[in-house]
């Protein structure tokens, strides 16, 4: 996992030619629950997972790259410690819900890519959803590890690595 959404933000943040970000929740039941909190997300009830969404230069960085960055940033083989059993459950799983078709093949193509690399299967679950499928976290979320001058994951050399 990636530790869910603040310090994914904080590292993503970081990387050349990412414009924004925002973290919030997407992925789960918004006929249900059309206004998650993070109360709620964290209940496992409303079925949404805690995501970042990223705006980002494709001229400085290429969506190839940010997709490369996130699968690096957590395993992608395991869902809370359940592996692919359970693909699309819990607020923390390996998720990239894009708003294109043309993004999803760049995150498919990846997510196959990686898994030839580590030769385990991966639990990484992939959905186009529109952008009113997004709802923004509190504003104690955004920019968490920022505003508390953490460093979190992205701190240091592993930042390189990115």
């Amino acid at each position: 996992r990636c530790w869910g959404f603040w310090h994914t933000e904080f590292a993503l943040r970081r990387l050349p030619g990412v414009i924004d970000t925002q973290t919030g929740y997407a992925g789960g039941d918004f006929k249900s629950y059309p206004n998650p909190d993070y109360k709620v997300v964290c209940s496992g009830t409303s079925g949404h997972a805690e995501v970042v969404k990223v705006v980002f230069d494709p001229t400085v960085c290429d969506a190839r790259k940010l997709i490369d960055c996130w699968l690096a940033m957590h395993d992608p083989t395991m869902v809370r410690s359940h592996g692919k059993r359970a693909v699309g459950i819990g607020q923390y799983r390996s998720c990239a819900f894009v708003f294109n078709d043309s993004m999803r093949e760049v995150t498919n193509n990846a997510i196959m890519e990686c898994q030839r690399h580590l030769e385990k299967e991966l639990c990484s679950e992939v959905k186009v959803l529109s952008e009113d499928d997004f709802w923004f976290a509190e504003d104690r979320h955004q920019r968490h590890d920022e505003k508390r001058k953490m460093k979190g994951y992205a701190d240091g050399n592993n930042n390189q690595e990115l």
